[in-house]
């Protein structure tokens, strides 16, 4: 369901914005069933809405997640983000102003799309990745990186004995996330924590079922990729980026 609220409703953009809500729908096989649209003038100011939703779904008890099973050993995949995914806005606002960069020009990191394009590219919507990945239930847990970046997202996933060791040996941080981290001049560990440097979901599995599991993700039209394993429990760390010096 979804609920939008507005001073004066502007029924173009309301058009727009349940267009956007239903076509996230269809990508996830959910239903749209109701929502409310409220008009509070005075309270929001002219050209301006509030936007909230929320979903509900249903699971038998035997076939749900739980981080308790993840085990030493088990590997970690990794699924490519579209961009930012709606994380990191404020810093990108403020490189922005920092920098006077005209965001309708061509990015100097990518050529062939304008910093606009780049920045608002929608979020890849990861249901019918899990689905593939899940559909002989051999998933024990899944993160989605959001605000707090591969740093305060995966220690969510998994018990407090392990330690997902990240392999960033043979990754290459795509060349958003590093012009980023050179336009704010901040540290790689603050660019990991903030963003999600290129990786959208982690979904972890047994090691034997890693191969069957990529592909399965890639054949439904997703680039997936192994990015680490878990360890038993470092220095109190919930994660470490093996290859990256912070």
């Amino acid at each position: 369901m979804d609920y939008y609220a507005t001073g004066k409703l502007d029924r173009q953009v309301a058009i727009k914005v349940i267009q956007g809500i239903a076509q996230g729908c269809k990508e996830s096989g959910c239903a749209l069933i109701g929502g409310e649209t409220a008009e509070m003038p005075g309270h929001y100011e002219k050209n301006s809405f509030d936007l909230a939703g929320f979903c509900v779904g249903a699971v038998e008890r035997k076939n749900l997640l739980d981080g308790e099973k993840v085990e030493k050993d088990d590997c970690v995949i990794a699924i490519s983000s579209s961009g930012l995914h709606s994380n990191g806005y404020s810093l990108v606002r403020k490189i922005i102003e920092t920098h006077s960069i005209d965001i309708f020009q061509k990015a100097e990191f990518d050529e062939t799309k304008t910093y606009s394009e780049i920045f608002m590219q929608p979020t890849i919507l990861y249901t019918n990745a899990f689905l593939a990945a899940n559909k002989s239930n051999k998933v024990k847990s899944v993160c989605h990186i959001t605000g707090g970046g591969l740093i305060e997202n995966p220690p969510r996933s998994f018990n407090n004995k392990l330690t997902l060791n990240f392999d960033m040996n043979k990754y290459k941080l795509p060349s958003l996330f590093q012009w980023l981290k050179e336009k704010a001049n901040i540290s790689l560990y603050e660019l990991v924590k903030t963003f999600n440097c290129g990786i959208g979901l982690l979904v972890f599995v047994d090691k034997k079922d890693v191969n069957d599991v990529i592909n399965d993700i890639k054949n439904s039209g997703y680039q997936a990729f192994l990015i680490g394993s878990m360890v038993e429990n470092r220095h109190n760390k919930k994660v470490i980026f093996d290859g990256w010096n912070f």
